[in-house]
């Protein structure tokens, strides 16, 4: 627990990345406007003596994103902070040590390289045994895109996908009027997971437009750039590895370790 984050300290500066300390509280507006992506979260409020309605922070990347100013172009920053949530399915509140980093205004292309590379590094500092697992946020959305998808249905197929449940996605697409071809290419979707060489071909073969094919093509930059720094070997693609499409559009990725809940 002392040893594990001065190590990772050492390796983001080693890559240009600098410490961003933030503030225990924060105005509730900030968070209020952003609840969508807080949903659920049940954030600890108190009145300050001046009657402001405040929060514990819940979340780094928001508060980090809210002190970012338009004319800067390019921020490394890394982050070791305390956040206070709910636990799920529980009435009591936690605080939870997080670490991470933000690459804030570069080129995507070589900034997903960078952090993924993080990443993996990361994971290899805490155990040998690991696995990322990379989706693409902007495929899964394009792949949804149909006047008959409408929200609703949107989310019950997404909750269909990151259960890899198949049966229950063609049950919720058994009425819908879209092309069999799209159909398919969705219900396919909850068998899409492996090494990256054998996912990428199938993902190209059920691209529907144009965004589908730039996002594989996107993943396969990602990949070529893993390949040779020696780190493929402990990527799989999955693409029931989804998130909130109101917050992400492009490369999700999650870390495993072996015994890790």
């Amino acid at each position: 627990e002392e040893r594990l984050p001065l190590a990772l300290r050492a390796l983001y500066r080693q890559y240009g990345y600098r410490i961003y300390k933030l503030a225990d509280f924060e105005p509730y507006d900030l968070y209020h406007e952003n609840k969508s992506f807080l949903a659920g979260s049940n954030i600890i409020t108190f009145t300050d003596v001046s009657g402001k309605l405040m929060t514990l922070k819940p979340d780094v990347t928001i508060s980090i994103a809210k002190d970012i100013k338009p004319e800067e172009t390019c921020r490394k920053l890394f982050y070791s902070e305390h956040v206070f949530r709910r636990q799920k399915g529980s009435d009591q509140y936690r605080e939870i040590k997080q670490m991470g980093l933000e690459y804030i205004g570069a080129d995507s292309g070589y900034a997903q390289a960078e952090v993924i590379s993080l990443a993996l590094l990361t994971l290899a500092a805490i155990s040998e045994d690991y696995v990322l697992g990379l989706s693409h946020m902007g495929f899964v959305s394009a792949l949804l895109d149909h006047p008959a998808i409408n929200g609703v249905l949107q989310e019950q197929l997404l909750n269909a996908l990151r259960q890899k449940s198949a049966n229950e996605m063609a049950a919720l697409l058994a009425d819908v009027p879209i092309p069999a071809a799209q159909r398919d290419a969705i219900l396919e979707m909850t068998m899409l997971s492996g090494d990256i060489a054998s996912v990428l071909p199938r993902l190209h073969a059920i691209c529907q437009n144009d965004i589908m094919r730039a996002a594989v093509n996107e993943l396969e930059e990602l990949a070529s750039v893993l390949a040779r720094l020696d780190m493929a070997g402990h990527v799989q693609v999955d693409m029931s590895l989804i998130n909130d499409l109101d917050y992400y559009n492009g490369v999700v990725f999650r870390g495993y370790i072996r015994h890790i809940p």
